[in-house]
């Protein structure tokens, strides 16, 4: 989709709900400073206005010209009134981690050391730091970042088979001469600047979360039941950020909340959170529900549309008498994903749902050539699917949660008989909230990996244990 149509009618979506805000604001201040009301949702009545006799015509005029100007006069005060700084500390820091205890007692040898721990290990998986500042009145800005030990261990793929396996990220301490320390990196999660118009529009500009589902927004690991998020969410159904523009809002019926998200991004690829490598701005929303008229149930529908390109370096290459400047792609796909997802919370009762949905299919030019062993072999277009449910119930005299959840994964566009294409999830666990911002979480797994041939890989068995907190 071309990007002037779409960046048009955000801004037209802009533009009018601004419009809306400052002259509906205006009036607000006009009939308080007549009333004294402080109240800025309140609208003035309209006044039918007499018949005034000829004479009084000039008169009139003037009444309604001084009528205007203090109109004019509040619009202007309202919107100046919008960005007035604010003098008062308005910055505020907090975030979440987790430890986690990780035994996988039962595995496949093939397996171990892959995906999955080989041996039983301690590790500290998030740090994620948020920044929370209000600039100005109805000016907003987020920032989250988590703090990685990565890349530091991680396995290489550009490797020789005589070399070191593992990136190794130790180098000379020049502070302390003779130690070693070991350096490591972060992602930014988000860091976005939001305009809050009204609960009807308000508009983010910056990287985002993809407003898809229920986890992938509020990832953090107090929210999440189990120790880790579902395998739909991990298994890049959809980019979990987007750098772009989203829209949001939110409006009440009676018992009922309706609301939407509507975003505009560079879509997925290799450099996405700050440069697009082809024309095609992806597109995606997501639209919900929610009612409390039965504890608080929560039904939402989502999508993504876009196109992921792949690019090698810029070369020149002469076209007759001319210069010609290429960008040869590498790689290009065009993606759909549609999602729906559930949550019902009553006295105790948590039962929460998720399915998504991607298709994909390569462009004439844009199906690369398999790497490695798969060398020659190029990978297919297909489709995903991936669900998930989970039930729980909070104990009415003990802040204790057991639950059960049960995941299923199936692949499709996987090069030729290069692995797994479905994958059976089941865990049963204890969520205990020790604090109101404290998590303890025991879990047991067990995983079943299905081959592309039918067959299968066998039993994958372990113990999660995880601390979550706040702060």
């Amino acid at each position: 989709m071309k990007t002037t149509k779409l960046l048009s009618c955000f801004a037209s979506l802009l533009v009018a709900g601004f419009v809306n805000f400052a002259f509906s604001d205006g009036a607000n201040a006009q009939e308080d400073s007549a009333t004294g009301n402080d109240d800025e949702t309140t609208l003035s009545e309209p006044v039918d206005e007499p018949v005034a006799e000829p004479i009084a015509t000039a008169s009139a005029t003037k009444k309604t010209t001084d009528a205007d100007a203090a109109a004019a006069a509040a619009v202007a005060t309202a919107m100046l009134d919008t960005y007035q700084p604010i003098t008062e500390k308005h910055l505020s820091i907090y975030g979440f981690a987790d430890f986690t205890y990780l035994d996988w007692f039962k595995m496949p040898t093939d397996f171990r050391g892959k995906q999955l721990a080989a041996y039983p290990t301690f590790t500290v998986g998030h740090l994620n730091v948020y920044f929370d500042a209000t600039l100005a009145r109805r000016w907003r800005a987020l920032a989250e970042v988590q703090f990685l030990y990565l890349p530091h261990g991680s396995d290489r793929e550009d490797v020789e088979e005589d070399d070191y396996p593992r990136y190794n990220n130790e180098v000379f301490d020049y502070n302390e001469p003779g130690k070693d320390v070991t350096w490591s990196g972060i992602s930014v999660e988000r860091v976005w600047l939001e305009y809050q118009i009204s609960d009807l529009l308000n508009i983010r500009a910056g990287q985002f979360p993809t407003p898809i589902g229920i986890w992938n927004v509020d990832h953090s690991s107090l929210v999440i039941i189990n120790a880790f998020a579902p395998y739909l969410i991990r298994a890049g159904f959809f980019p979990q950020t987007q750098t772009g523009l989203e829209l949001y809002g939110t409006k009440g019926l009676g018992d009922f909340l309706l609301g939407y998200n509507l975003t505009v991004s560079n879509g997925r690829g290799p450099i996405d959170t700050w440069r697009d490598l082809d024309e095609n701005k992806a597109v995606g929303g997501r639209l919900y529900g929610r009612t409390r008229l039965l504890g608080e149930l929560t039904l939402g529908v989502s999508f993504y549309k876009g196109q992921y390109t792949d690019r090698d370096a810029p070369e020149t290459q002469m076209q007759g008498d001319k210069i010609v400047s290429l960008i040869p792609i590498l790689e290009q796909y065009d993606e759909f994903t549609i999602a729906a997802d559930l949550k019902w919370e009553y006295k105790g009762i948590l039962l929460q749902s998720e399915a998504i949905w991607n298709e994909r299919a390569y462009t004439k030019h844009g199906r690369p050539n398999g790497k490695g062993f798969q060398a020659g072999i190029f990978p297919r277009d297909g489709r995903m699917l991936s669900y998930y449910a989970v039930a729980g119930y909070r104990l009415p005299w003990l802040p204790l949660m057991p639950f059960y959840s049960w995941e299923r994964y199936f692949g499709g566009y996987v090069y030729a008989g290069s692995g797994y294409n479905s994958i059976i999830i089941h865990n049963l666990g204890l969520n205990y909230r020790m604090l109101p911002n404290a998590v303890a979480k025991v879990v047991y797994a067990n995983h079943h990996f299905v081959m592309d041939d039918g067959s299968n890989e066998g039993r994958h068995d372990g113990i999660e244990i995880q601390l979550a907190w706040g702060f």
